[in-house]
């Protein structure tokens, strides 16, 4: 018996993760990140009313979505000198095109 060696391949990796609840900080977050948008934890506490925006994003994370963070530095008032993300879906194109995906926007759209 022959048996093949997959070893040399590249692993795949999924191209969603597992979908939030509507009505959630956790599914606005995500549609924010669908959108194309590249929110910052400030920008989320603002428009989504979500003053924990890290956490769920972290949460997002877990369930398996690519959301990758660019680190932008920044000085403060006081001259301190920091840092702030911006998040993003990394494959969002090919993200857009899933159908769970589609119908989870086109639910989202029908709650607003």
């Amino acid at each position: 018996m022959e048996f093949l060696d997959f070893g040399d391949m590249p692993k795949m990796t999924p191209i969603i993760g597992k979908l939030p609840k509507l009505g959630t900080n956790k599914a606005e977050i995500l549609m924010f990140l669908l959108s194309g948008d590249q929110p910052t934890n400030r920008q989320m506490g603002h428009k989504l009313d979500c003053v924990s925006s890290a956490a769920r994003i972290c949460e997002l994370r877990q369930d398996g979505w690519l959301i990758e963070a660019h680190k932008i530095p920044y000085r403060t008032d006081t001259g301190k000198d920091v840092y702030y993300c911006k998040y993003y879906i990394m494959n969002l194109q090919d993200v857009l095109t899933h159908p769970r995906v589609q119908q989870f926007i086109e639910w989202h759209r029908k709650r607003k």
